[in-house]
């Protein structure tokens, strides 16, 4: 796996020991997703949020193209081992945050508003609309932040007033979502 742009382009990750705890992100469905944020938004100096973490690709990927942080979430520890090792590989520690939590037991937000947030939990788990909803409750979000939700194509949910769907498109099994986010 590696960065596909920015001042880490062709970085690439470590470590990766968990393969069946983690389903990173395609390199095809990743540039996919930067290029559709591009059109939304500018990446530089923005906050990022990315919860269920794995890898962390998207998260460095989006530190690559400018983000000035990026908070991780992450619940298994091998998976969170293995992230922070990633990160201070690719030298981007003094970007990031990270948090060694489930985000559904995040109950205060401490860490200001965030631009982007990227969803990708587990396929088939039915994590999407309760992960919206908290995100939303949580108070993270600014007018026009952009949620980037990946989930399996045939899965089918329902997403706050407050999230406006702005582009959605399938490749193959994984069906890639984009919700702004107005108060």
């Amino acid at each position: 796996m590696k960065i596909i742009s920015g001042y880490l382009k062709n970085g690439r990750l470590l470590i990766f020991n968990n393969p069946t705890i983690v389903r990173p992100t395609t390199h095809k469905v990743r540039e996919s997703i930067f290029n559709i944020l591009a059109n939304n938004i500018d990446i530089e100096g923005k906050v990022v949020l990315d919860i269920f973490a794995g890898t962390g690709i998207l998260g460095f990927e989006s530190i690559s193209r400018g983000a000035e942080r990026v908070i991780f979430f992450e619940r298994s520890l091998p998976v969170f081992k293995d992230l922070l090792k990633n990160a201070a590989y690719l030298k981007v520690l003094v970007n990031s945050n990270f948090i060694f939590k489930d985000f559904f037991l995040q109950k205060d937000w401490f860490l200001g508003k965030v631009d982007i947030v990227f969803l990708d939990p587990p396929y088939n788990k039915n994590i999407i609309p309760d992960s919206l909803m908290h995100i939303c409750d949580l108070g993270v979000l600014r007018d026009g932040s952009i949620i980037v939700c990946e989930h399996y194509y045939g899965d089918v949910f329902s997403h706050p007033g407050t999230l406006t769907k702005i582009f959605q498109k399938r490749y193959g099994n994984i069906m890639v979502v984009l919700f702004k986010f107005s108060s």
